[in-house]
């Protein structure tokens, strides 16, 4: 654990104590499943000390985590109405249908360890366009028009296989997921040689076939929220990147009072995990709390009940009579004087 805490196993000089305590985690797992005792337990089944102390010594050495900043839609308008370029174009449209699905930049994009990832790229054979219930095929004219647009996701990192997420148009003739996706599906579909299973993240520029990188969406995010200034949101290009888009499709749902199971759901998380992205520091974050604290403007405490009070009453007077007993067996039939319960009490500290 320290060899891989110090780079020993990474092209890094060396790696944050919690990925060290993970990797080795990992490793002990493996040989825990091919049947051989656990190296990190003793014979009675407790955890080594030693591995104790240097877990907890890797947690207070560790510099705090730093989440990518979430961002608000007037980033991702700002990004559309900017985009003069073919390629520009397809970028801001695909990072702005993957918002309302919440999804991870190597589901749209092609990041830097794409092949060692278990999440598997969206296709468009895995998108699907219903308007008014009926299954629209990607050739329609009005496909656009759907009112929903589903997106089958495959192997992911949460080793969920073949789950669905179903998203409603909105009524913004910009940010509507169904617009969106329509574009992106009409986008590839023009590109020679077509096939429904390219990533889409495929790019074709008339003369080449290219892949829109996840470093390019970055580029994109950071020039948008320089555009738009710290004074109006909070924070700089050096706070955000392709992580936003998760964390900023959490953050609007949050504050559009959306159940968190439902924003779990969407978002494809499998515990209350997407908490690390609701910035407590966003403004918007407790509007309208205090307000609601002060509405109800009294309120009855429910009293304990009263034969709780007399079940009280009369275990205190049974532990009274068994004590001055034990009183008197020890000094005689006057043990009951307050000196002598003072003694037998003082002894027993």
């Amino acid at each position: 654990m320290d060899a891989c805490k110090n780079g020993y196993f990474s092209k890094q000089d060396s790696i944050k104590g919690q990925t060290a305590s993970q990797t080795a985690d990992n490793v002990a797992t493996t040989i825990v499943e091919s049947g051989r005792p656990d190296p990190r337990k003793n014979e009675q089944g407790h955890t080594f000390l030693m591995i104790k102390r240097q877990k907890k010594s890797y947690s207070k050495s560790d510099s705090p985590v730093k989440h990518q900043k979430a961002l608000p839609p007037e980033v991702y308008r700002t990004i559309l109405r900017s985009s003069n370029h073919p390629r520009e174009l397809a970028r801001a449209q695909t990072l702005g249908a993957a918002l309302f699905f919440c999804m991870r930049s190597c589901e749209y994009s092609l990041t830097p360890r794409n092949e060692e990832q278990k999440t598997r790229p969206i296709r468009p054979c895995d998108i699907t366009f219903r308007l008014n219930g009926t299954v629209l095929p990607h050739d329609h004219p009005s496909l656009h028009l759907s009112n929903t647009v589903s997106i089958t996701f495959g192997p992911q990192k949460s080793e969920i296989m073949e789950e669905t997420v179903t998203q409603f148009k909105t009524d913004d003739p910009i940010l509507c997921p169904c617009i969106l996706w329509a574009s992106v599906i009409r986008r590839l579909r023009s590109y020679p040689k077509y096939k429904p299973t390219w990533p889409v993240f495929m790019f074709y520029d008339g003369t080449r076939f290219s892949h829109l990188t996840s470093k390019e969406y970055s580029i994109d995010i950071k020039a948008a929220v320089d555009a738009i200034g710290p004074s109006i949101l909070g924070f700089t290009s050096a706070d955000v990147g392709t992580h936003s888009n998760r964390s900023g499709g959490a953050m609007m749902m949050y504050l559009a009072k959306k159940h968190p199971y439902t924003i779990m759901m969407i978002g494809r998380w499998s515990s209350i995990a997407f908490l690390r992205y609701i910035e407590k520091q966003v403004l918007d974050f407790s509007k309208g709390v205090s307000k609601d604290m002060i509405k109800n403007n009294m309120f009855f405490n429910v009293p304990s009940q009263p034969w709780t009070d007399v079940r009280n009453k009369e275990f205190a007077s049974s532990s009274q009579h068994h004590s001055q007993q034990a009183y008197r067996q020890i000094f005689g039939p006057s043990g009951s004087s307050l000196r002598d319960q003072q003694l037998f009490e003082m002894s027993h500290l």
